[in-house]
């Protein structure tokens, strides 16, 4: 697996991502790599280590900030920048070694689904 680290970003455009790259660059932080649509349906570790694509095309309105190989301290400290930062509202996920094996889809639907803090209380829930 490479080791180096990376930022992976889902549903951003051109525009965005260059916005997100201005921001990275000032933070010293490594450029965001764009995960494409046809992309969704692989797992993590498949689009880290081969880049490889499907014929399906995978929609989520959802935007995904997903660092790999990231220190903690600097994971936290990217984020509360790029909180601060006038770019879109993201969910922010770190690949572990037990997420690396989750579909990029399903790993979307997990943590869209989890509260956020500061946006008030969630209603309960079962399913």
């Amino acid at each position: 697996m490479d080791m180096e680290a990376r930022i992976l970003v889902w549903n951003y455009t051109k525009e965005e991502v260059k916005r997100l790259n201005h921001t990275l660059e000032a933070l010293y932080a490594p450029p965001a790599t764009p995960i494409e649509k046809g992309q969704g349906h692989l797992t993590l570790k498949e689009i880290i280590d081969t880049g490889d694509h499907l014929d399906q095309e995978f929609h989520s309105e959802r935007k995904l900030i997903l660092f790999h190989e990231v220190s903690y301290d600097r994971v936290l400290s990217l984020v509360r920048s790029l909180r601060q930062a006038n770019l879109p509202s993201s969910l922010f996920a770190v690949v572990t070694d037990h997420s690396i094996h989750f579909r990029l889809s399903d790993l979307l639907e997990c943590i869209g689904r989890e509260p956020v803090p500061g946006d008030g209380p969630v209603p309960y829930r079962t399913e």
